[in-house]
């Protein structure tokens, strides 16, 4: 992630990937809800590079996307945060 004056490396978990269909997607509609519930940026990156690694694990797209409820027991707090 890009600051002003430098940048911060967003770590994401190391999963079996599956299927990467639709992981952009679910980076960018992680990214668009935690900005617009007024989460800090680099907590917002954080929480959408672990749901786009949870989202390669099955096969599919958009079933494979995690609820924010039900991220951090399927990513135990893995991903540099802010």
């Amino acid at each position: 992630m890009v600051r002003e004056g430098g940048f911060t490396l967003m770590n994401a978990a190391s999963v079996s990937a599956v299927d990467a269909t639709g992981a952009g997607d679910a980076f960018v509609g992680a990214l668009a809800t935690k900005v617009s519930t007024g989460c800090a940026i680099g907590d917002a990156v954080g929480c959408a590079v672990d749901v786009a690694s949870v989202s390669v694990t099955p096969r599919g797209t958009q079933a494979s996307y995690p609820t924010l409820e039900a991220l951090p027991g399927r990513m135990q707090g893995v991903g540099r945060r802010d």
